[in-house]
Formats: C-alpha cells, sequence, structure tokens
C-alpha cells in the first residue's frame, strides 16, 4: 500500500488554505495563493472533515481553540518546543517572540523563535499570528495583511497594528 498525503483546499475570507491529512493526522495547513483541483475523496475522510468543520468554526467565531491531532514528526525538538508553547496563546490575546524564547527556557533565542514561526506548517492551529515583535507587528509567512486581519478578527487592540 502506497503512502500519501489526502490534501484539499477550501475557501476562507483571507485566501484559500491548503489542508494535508497523511494516516489519520494533520500534516499541514497552509494559505494558497494558487489554484488547485478539490478532491472530494479526501474530504470523506474523517480527519479532513474535523479540520474544514473547525477552520469554518473559527472563521464563524464559534471557535477559539483547535482539537486536531497534528504530526510534529518532521520537526526539530525546537520548533516542537516553539510551535506548542504558541499554541498555549488565548484567543485574542498576543506574545513577543522574547517571552515565547523566556517560556522556552532559552531567553536570548527571540529569533530562533521567529524563525521556527516562520516554518509553522499549521497555520491558525498554531496561532503565530499572535506572536508580535516588541517593536510592532513583525512578520507573517503568509503575509503581513493576513496577521493584521487575524488580529483585528480576533479583536486585538489597533495600537499593535
Amino acid at each position: 500500500m502506497k503512502n500519501y498525503s489526502n490534501e484539499c483546499i477550501i475557501e476562507t475570507p483571507i485566501g484559500k488554505i491548503t489542508i494535508s491529512v497523511l494516516k489519520g493526522k494533520v500534516e499541514q495547513i497552509s494559505f494558497s495563493d494558487f489554484s488547485s483541483n478539490f478532491d472530494e475523496f479526501s474530504i470523506s475522510l474523517p480527519m479532513m472533515r474535523k479540520v474544514v468543520k473547525q477552520l469554518k468554526e473559527y472563521f464563524n467565531k464559534k471557535r477559539k481553540k483547535f482539537d486536531l491531532a497534528l504530526d510534529f514528526s518532521k520537526a526539530t525538538e525546537f520548533q516542537r518546543s516553539v510551535w506548542r508553547t504558541t499554541m498555549q496563546i488565548p484567543y485574542g490575546e498576543v506574545r513577543t517572540y522574547a517571552q515565547i524564547a523566556k517560556n522556552i527556557g532559552k531567553p536570548l533565542a527571540y529569533r530562533a523563535v521567529a524563525n521556527a514561526l516562520a516554518s509553522n506548517p499549521f497555520v491558525l492551529v498554531v496561532p503565530c499570528h499572535r506572536v508580535v515583535s516588541k517593536n510592532g507587528i513583525g512578520g507573517f509567512s503568509a503575509g503581513v495583511w493576513r496577521k493584521k486581519w487575524l488580529l483585528n478578527f480576533e479583536k486585538m487592540e489597533e495600537d499593535i497594528l
């Protein structure tokens, strides 16, 4: 039996999101700025249905935290620690890269934290949009405009934007 991932693309208010699932775990959730064929079979997979449902609930303001099995097997231990810590940031709140670094026990590793978040394959579920620079918004691999939109969507104060 061949191992392959099943993907689907959903529309959101801020662009298409590609979801990839393999063996009952989420491999990737990422913004897609390209068009692709929708695979109706993949949406019938239980985990795929769960991801799509939770993303729709998030964008309908009915979900503030995700409950999904994520595949961290391709991540380094450092990335996993950054992503797990980031997942603990409550909806509507932000932390700085330096705060995340301190929380994982590496207070001088704020740039490495930023790099780990830039490679986050689980957009929204690992809410890297909630991590900001001490001097402003910071970066976002899917575009700073999306980060601003998400923070506003979660009712963040305008003064950090």
